[in-house]
């Protein structure tokens, strides 16, 4: 048995990152302390090569695929047929759940899932005359008036992960702690009632509405209207709402079912609290950075700019549609507009999706940016912070990010999109804190005008460039030491091992 048992998705060890960071930097700080690790991701053929070290205090390391099904065909189970009172409880549990209440969650995970107290098989629940009328009841309560056939695959598509997580074997622990909801959350809600230990939250950003953008955009999910309605509509229309619902079920049963919920920002806390966490069980503990990273930073090797007199902006972060590098490309081009003497660097992975890299490098060419912006891919960050005059992010949606902490050690001002801890990295959390002043700019979310904008208004004004690094430099002196944050989840830990 371990102490903790940290539940990941799609992060550490296998992708480098904020979060990644944060998780590596938590275990070796931690030395006196035994993890275990599970992580999850879709499938066997989506796992690369460890990002990061595994320290020495990791115990055990365990994997689970959600997409790789190993289920038992139809023709291994004895027939096992549903009993009434569990159709009944199935779709109470429904009912229940779209109300935001949980509290049944116990009792289906007792009759279907637990190793010592179930009474029935997954078989049971795909296969059985009654786990069909259970879907054909639910359909036709949904008033859907499309194909079946639409609402069946889609449910097994929401179901049967949900089925490989309830039935996966869990490392035993004395704490269970995810970092994130949906998925790895649920693993967490089924380990805290399988070994009665406590279970703990932490959020970077809010996993639901990352899940909600991604399935916005998605091709591959039918929309369904009705017929006589052609005109255009913000409706995500019955699929993708039934999508962002279940996403929605995951987040509000982990809140519910968390003993301690941690946050990094208090935007984000306000999103917990609104989605049905209690506030007696949420704490803010934001990032930290190492107090060697202020003396790690140095001009000395640092690659220098093309011509002495340039502006060097830097983009420091994974090459992925969630950062929203083309809204940066689309700013840089205004901005070489009113000031061409800039280079751009976009340091970073470039292997996470491919094929929206390819874009990018596509938009670059197509904008004429090939002589100004450059890819480097992943770089040693000390190396290049130093020498930038101005750091940007666009993201659509972040937690805390460590670039912002970064860069502030280096005294570069920052312009950032007003998402996730961007606003209080920037212009101070509490009144302390905000008494030190701006150290960069917010913008809003898909807006290369607004900020070109505001990088322009930084490079143009050497003082006023100054004044932002100064306050950068003080803020995360005073208010993100690594060793100050690690203390507090040391305490937590502590608290109930």
């Amino acid at each position: 048995m371990t102490d903790v048992c940290l539940i990941l998705e799609g992060t550490y060890p296998y992708v480098s990152g904020g979060v990644s960071v944060c998780v590596h930097q938590l275990i070796k700080n931690l030395p006196n302390i035994n993890f275990s690790i599970v992580h999850i991701s879709p499938s066997g053929d989506s796992v690369k090569e460890f990002k990061y070290p595994i320290p020495k205090n990791v115990k055990e390391f365990h994997e689970l695929f959600l997409f790789d099904f190993d289920f038992p065909p139809l023709r291994r189970f004895k027939k096992n047929q549903l009993a009434q009172k569990a159709v009944f409880l199935l779709i109470e549990f429904h009912r229940q759940a779209r109300k935001g209440n949980f509290s049944l969650f116990p009792r289906l995970y007792e009759l279907f899932f637990h190793p010592k107290t179930k009474v029935f098989e997954i078989g049971d629940l795909l296969y059985s005359k009654e786990s069909w009328k259970v879907l054909t009841q639910l359909y036709t309560e949904s008033g859907l008036q499309t194909d079946f056939a639409d609402f069946f695959w889609n449910a097994r598509f929401i179901y049967l992960p949900v089925f490989k997580i309830l039935s996966a074997p869990v490392p035993k622990a004395k704490i269970y702690h995810t970092m994130c909801t949906g998925y790895a959350g649920l693993y967490g809600v089924m380990a805290k009632y399988l070994y009665e230990r406590p279970f703990f939250l932490t959020e970077h950003g809010i996993y639901t509405d990352e899940r909600k953008m991604a399935i916005m955009q998605a091709d591959g999910l039918p929309t369904l209207f009705s017929e006589s309605e052609l005109k255009a509509r913000r409706d995500p229309g019955f699929f993708k709402q039934w999508w962002i619902s279940f996403f929605e079920f995951l987040g509000g049963l982990t809140y519910q079912s968390a003993d301690v919920i941690t946050t990094i920002t208090s935007s984000n806390r306000l999103k917990q609290l609104k989605a049905g966490a209690l506030p007696e069980k949420t704490v803010l503990i934001p990032h930290g950075i190492a107090e060697d990273s202020f003396t790690k930073f140095s001009v000395e090797g640092c690659p220098k700019k093309k011509h002495p007199n340039t502006f060097r902006i830097g983009f420091m972060g994974r090459v992925v549609s969630i950062k929203d590098v083309k809204t940066f490309l689309r700013a840089i081009k205004i901005l070489q507009e009113e000031t061409p003497n800039i280079e751009v660097l976009i340091m970073g992975p470039m292997d996470e999706d491919e094929a929206y890299t390819q874009e990018c490098i596509l938009l670059s060419e197509l904008l004429g940016l090939e002589s100004v912006v450059e890819f480097l891919g992943p770089v040693p960050p000390e190396h290049y912070y130093p020498t930038l005059d101005v750091l940007v992010l666009t993201s659509i949606s972040e937690g805390q990010p460590l670039v912002i902490l970064e860069a502030g050690v280096c005294g570069v001002p920052v312009v950032a999109t007003d998402v996730g801890a961007c606003r209080e990295l920037l212009e101070g959390r509490s009144e302390e804190d905000k008494e030190i002043g701006h150290s960069g700019i917010v913008t809003a979310m898909a807006s290369p005008r607004e900020t070109a904008h505001a990088i322009l208004k930084i490079l143009k004004d050497e003082s006023f460039r100054k004044q932002l690094g100064a306050a950068a430099v003080r803020r995360v002196s005073r208010f993100y030491r690594e060793a100050d944050i690690l203390d507090q989840y040391h305490l937590l830990y502590r608290r109930y091992l």
